[in-house]
């Protein structure tokens, strides 16, 4: 059997491993883009003031009246993120390349799918996460959320799924108001549902009649809604809907850096006959403006 310099026939196949990991991750299918925007971040803390609500458009008669905007922002702090996987001598002495570039695509794939899981595991655990810095209310979804001339405002619902408690809350997030008390017109686009409520979601959102009504009344539901299916959504009976269409989503994905180029990041072949490589990430998953979903934490 031919000598092998095993350190050198490790960096031999890291372009091919780097090109399939790259490859898996872009090939990917993801759900997070559909409700959450990408913002590039380049600092640890971003601050976004943007979540403020500022003065809107008036009548000009006098001189401009710029509003000062409430105290309300939003601060991400980014995480580091890693994958890393093991590829043992005889893959490399026996020229496994085909499997060690399934490998590397495949972490690939669960890179990418990662960002899905920090961002839809985020709407599952809407009645316990934080909102933003100084709105008033402890959650993202709560009963008591008050900014200026607000009033009180309620976006955590408690009914099961069905064609009423739908239109009550499309109802509720188009009356949603700003801090000087005006509607927004907020109109919820997305249903995103555990998979125990996937047949209920699909029928609720597609039939042209409403099921199990007697008068066979239209069902005005219809194509209003698109439907994402939550397999971080535990409580089966949990539901949650969403506008994603406004000039920013209801979470965000904070970016400082992509996956990283694959690395050797421990060279044991000639001691344990294993060389890992992996590659890594930074950003966050956040929430953006409580208006943009209403969670319903059904008992």
């Amino acid at each position: 059997m031919a000598n092998y310099a095993w350190t050198d026939l490790a960096k031999s196949v890291l372009p091919g491993q780097q090109t399939a990991f790259m490859g898996g991750y872009k090939a990917a299918p993801t759900k997070w883009q559909a409700i959450a925007t990408k913002v590039p971040s380049n600092s640890k803390i971003e601050t976004y003031p943007w979540v403020v609500d500022h003065k809107g458009p008036s009548e000009w008669d006098a001189e401009r009246s710029p509003g000062a905007g409430s105290e309300n922002y939003l601060q991400v702090t980014n995480k580091d993120y890693e994958v890393s996987w093991r590829v043992f001598r005889d893959a490399l002495r026996y020229e496994k390349y085909g499997q060690m570039k399934m490998q590397a695509a495949s972490r690939g794939r669960l890179m990418a799918n990662y960002i899905d899981e920090l961002v839809l595991t985020l709407i599952a655990s809407a009645a316990s996460t934080a909102t933003y810095t100084g709105d008033g209310a402890t959650y993202v979804a709560a009963n008591d959320h008050s900014e200026g001339n607000s009033g009180t405002q309620d976006n955590l619902h408690s009914s099961a799924l069905d064609s009423t408690t739908l239109t009550a809350a499309r109802v509720a997030m188009l009356k949603f108001k700003n801090a000087m008390g005006k509607p927004l017109g907020i109109v919820g686009d997305t249903l995103v549902v555990p998979p125990d409520l996937e047949a209920t979601a699909l029928t609720l959102v597609s039939s042209e009649r409403i099921v199990g009504n007697a008068n066979n009344d239209v069902n005005v539901h219809r194509g209003a809604y698109n439907v994402i299916v939550n397999p971080y959504m535990t409580d089966t009976n949990d539901w949650a809907l969403l506008c994603t269409t406004g000039h920013i989503k209801p979470l965000l994905w904070q970016e400082a850096q992509g996956p990283t180029p694959v690395e050797i990041i421990n060279d044991q072949l000639k001691t344990a006959k294993y060389v890992d490589y992996g590659s890594d990430m930074t950003g966050r998953a956040s929430f953006t403006d409580w208006r943009y979903i209403i969670y319903a934490s059904v008992t």
